[in-house]
């Protein structure tokens, strides 16, 4: 792909950064994305959708995947303070659950989880309705709040119709 190498060796913006990684992680490359994002970020040190994405695509990334939670934490606090109360978007905050549950830390992951539910939008029910499946399977391993962890996969198949 000339245009990754170009950028990495180059620099460029940071939507160049983004634009080129989401690609390759919507074509399943997420290696070749989290080594374009860490270039971004050496470039753009200071940019919340960077981090974020970069955290991301180091979570899908088998070799980075178990010391991702730092990226995220990282890339939170970037973002919050770029912006008070708007840290990140329900997609962001799901993978950062994920990275949580990964490390042992589902406390924190149901955080994320109810921020998410909370923030998709309402045309975004397929990804609603897994963030409600997974904070009830999160519910359901720990043995918790079991009347709410049905209460939370029936909106999920309500979701889903």
């Amino acid at each position: 792909h000339h245009s990754i190498e170009l950028l990495k060796l180059r620099g460029g913006s940071a939507r160049e950064f983004q634009q080129l990684a989401a690609e390759l992680l919507a074509a399943d490359l997420p290696r070749e994305a989290r080594l374009l994002l860490d270039k971004g970020a050496y470039h753009h040190p200071d940019n919340p959708d960077l981090a974020r994405l970069r955290a991301i695509a180091s979570r899908r990334d088998p070799q980075t995947a178990e010391s991702c939670s730092r990226l995220f934490r990282e890339a939170e606090s970037l973002a919050e303070a770029a912006t008070p109360g708007q840290a990140a978007e329900p997609g962001f905050r799901v993978e950062f659950a994920e990275a949580l549950i990964a490390d042992g830390q589902s406390a924190a992951a149901e955080e994320r989880l109810r921020e998410a539910i909370r923030q998709f939008p309402a045309d975004q029910k397929p990804a609603t309705a897994a963030a409600l499946r997974r904070l009830a399977g999160l519910w359901q391993a720990d043995g918790r709040h079991p009347e709410a962890a049905r209460a939370l996969l029936q909106r999920a198949e309500a979701l889903e119709r």
